[in-house]
C-alpha cells in the first residue's frame, strides 16, 4: 500500500514538474514579456524637409540630433521655396536637434519629442529686422499637405 502512495505522489510531482518546466520554456509570466517588449527600442519614421527662404545663396545646412550628424547638405535658394527631403529613423523619446549654416552665424538648438511619425520643416530664412538670419522648425504629427 506504501509503495503505491510513494508511486502515486511521484507521479503527481512529475506532473508538477512538467508543467513548471512547461511554463518556463514557455517564457515565464506575461509581465516579464511585457517588459521585455517594452525595453526594445521602436524606431519612428522622421520625415525632414529643410528649405532657404533666406537672401543666403545655397547655405550647407547642418543637422545632429543627439549629437550625430543627420543632415550636412547645400540648400538651394532658386527663385522660391526648395526642399531637400530626408528620412531618418528614431527611436521613441526625446531627441536633441542642433541646426547651424556652414559659414553663417546662424544657430538653433531645440528638441523634438517622437512619439509617432513625425514631419519637420526646417526653414532658413532672414529675421524680423532683415539684417541676420534664422531657422524656423514646424513639426507636425500629421502629413502635411503641402510642404
Amino acid at each position: 500500500m506504501r509503495s503505491r502512495y510513494s508511486l502515486l505522489l511521484k507521479c503527481v510531482m512529475l506532473g508538477y514538474l512538467g508543467m513548471a518546466l512547461l511554463f518556463i520554456m514557455a517564457g515565464g509570466c506575461s509581465d516579464q514579456k511585457r517588459e521585455e517588449n517594452e525595453s526594445e527600442e521602436v524606431e519612428m519614421t522622421v520625415h525632414f524637409w529643410v528649405t532657404n527662404s533666406s537672401f543666403i545663396e545655397n547655405p550647407t545646412v547642418k543637422i545632429e540630433i543627439d549629437g550625430k550628424l543627420a543632415f550636412n547638405d547645400p540648400v538651394v535658394r532658386g527663385t522660391g521655396h526648395g526642399y531637400v527631403e530626408r528620412e531618418i529613423k528614431l527611436a521613441r523619446g526625446r531627441h536633441s536637434l542642433d541646426v547651424s549654416a556652414a559659414g553663417k552665424q546662424v544657430y538653433l538648438e531645440d528638441t523634438i519629442e517622437v512619439e509617432s511619425e513625425l514631419w519637420v520643416r526646417v526653414i532658413l530664412m532672414n529675421d524680423e529686422r532683415g539684417d541676420g538670419q534664422q531657422f524656423v522648425i514646424d513639426m507636425s504629427r500629421l502629413k502635411p499637405v503641402i510642404k
